[in-house]
C-alpha cells in the first residue's frame, strides 16, 4: 500500500512542524498549506486520506469554510470521503459542537494537544470514515 496522505492547513509554522512530525511518525505523507489560497489547489488535485484543519487561519476563509469545500469535493464520483480533524486554540464546548455540526469528524483543542491525543482521535475517525487507509505506524505508535 502506498503511504496515506494527510493535508495540514495551519498558519503557525511551529504548530505545522509539530503536526508534520507527528503525522510522519504515524506513517503519513504530509502536505502543508498555510492559507486558504494554498489549500484549495492542493485539495482539488488530490484526494487526501486525512485533513487536519486549523479553525482560525489568516485571511477571509476559516477551517469551517474549508470543511464545506472538502465535503463538496468528496461528493465527486472519483473521490472517497476525507476524515476531517478540526483544531482550535480555544477550548469551547460550543466550538466543538459547531465544528461537528458543520462536518468535522473530530475536534481538538490545540493548547492541550499531545501526540497520543492525535493518535487516538485520528485512528477513531479513520476507522469510521476511511479504514482501509490507516497507516500501520499509527496503530503501533506509542
Amino acid at each position: 500500500m502506498d503511504k496515506p496522505q494527510a493535508m495540514v492547513l495551519e498558519d503557525s509554522r511551529a504548530f505545522t512542524r509539530f503536526l508534520t512530525n507527528v503525522l510522519e511518525q504515524f506513517g503519513f505523507e504530509v502536505y502543508n498549506a498555510r492559507s486558504h489560497a494554498e489549500f484549495v489547489p492542493m485539495m482539488e488535485q488530490r484526494n487526501y486520506d486525512l485533513a487536519v484543519l486549523d479553525w482560525a487561519i489568516e485571511g477571509d476563509k476559516d477551517g469551517i469554510y474549508c470543511i464545506s469545500e472538502i465535503k463538496r469535493w468528496d461528493s465527486y464520483p472519483s473521490r472517497t470521503p476525507t476524515p476531517i480533524l478540526l483544531l482550535s486554540g480555544i477550548d469551547s464546548r460550543h466550538g466543538e459542537k459547531h465544528a461537528l455540526n458543520h462536518g468535522a469528524d473530530a475536534y481538538l483543542t490545540k493548547t492541550e494537544i499531545e501526540k497520543d491525543d492525535l493518535r487516538t482521535t485520528i485512528l477513531q475517525i479513520m476507522e469510521k470514515v476511511n479504514p482501509h487507509r490507516i497507516p500501520e505506524g499509527i496503530k503501533n505508535s506509542e
